[in-house]
């Protein structure tokens, strides 16, 4: 059997929707890599507390395997929550269901806009209009201990300008380096590999990843 290449998102937010496809394709094209393409219509308004719930992981999951994509890739902000501890309770309830595809699960510890943190410079440098002051900010702190990133980036913003994940969650990851992120961000890391393992694994294999150890 081929390789997948067709996963079936399960997202968190309305930003998610244009943004995480864009994030996927950028790091396709950096790949050379042509043959993947994310199924449109994402299910999102999930959360890590949401599928914790009992049944409602499965119920998910069991949504997207009922679509045409072959895979399954989750991604979601961790907030408080742990990425490891999550997955070494996800991962195993994936694995007794008794139907089901590739799922990989690649979460961000805090949130999406932590990336945008990281990359705050040169954000600012692409798009101006925001008034950016960057009093504060460092590349050497830890961006993904920072709780409340969407706040955290309209404070750094001029008055009257605030950070809208609808309108601008997809422009700034239109402007993410990808290789600072690779030094900087674990959750860039790990949401990489993922979709590479992705990409790798054989659509017969029903295997989850990452292997419980992030």
């Amino acid at each position: 059997m081929p390789p997948c290449r067709a996963p079936a998102l399960i997202l968190e937010g309305e930003g998610d929707k244009e943004a995480v496809p864009l994030l996927i394709r950028r790091l396709l094209v950096e790949h050379e890599i042509a043959d993947f393409h994310v199924q449109p219509n994402p299910i999102i308004r999930q959360t890590i507390s949401g599928l914790r719930a009992p049944g409602q992981l499965e119920r998910f999951l069991t949504y997207s395997v009922d679509r045409d994509g072959d895979s399954v890739l989750v991604l979601l902000d961790c907030d408080d929550d742990c990425p490891k501890e999550v997955v070494e309770t996800y991962i195993p309830r994936v694995q007794k269901m008794y139907r089901g595809k590739n799922v990989g699960f690649a979460f961000f510890r805090s949130e999406y806009e932590s990336l945008f943190i990281c990359c705050l410079d040169i954000i600012a440098e692409r798009y101006p209009d925001f008034g950016w002051n960057l009093d504060g900010w460092t590349l050497r702190q830890d961006h993904e201990a920072i709780r409340g990133a969407k706040q955290y980036l309209s404070r750094h913003m001029k008055s009257g300008r605030a950070y809208k994940e609808v309108r601008d969650q997809a422009r700034f990851t239109s402007a993410l380096d990808f290789e600072r992120l690779r030094t900087h961000s674990r959750s860039f890391r790990h949401f990489e590999s993922t979709l590479l393992w992705l990409r790798a694994a054989e659509q017969t294999e029903r295997a989850t990843y990452p292997l419980i150890a992030l």
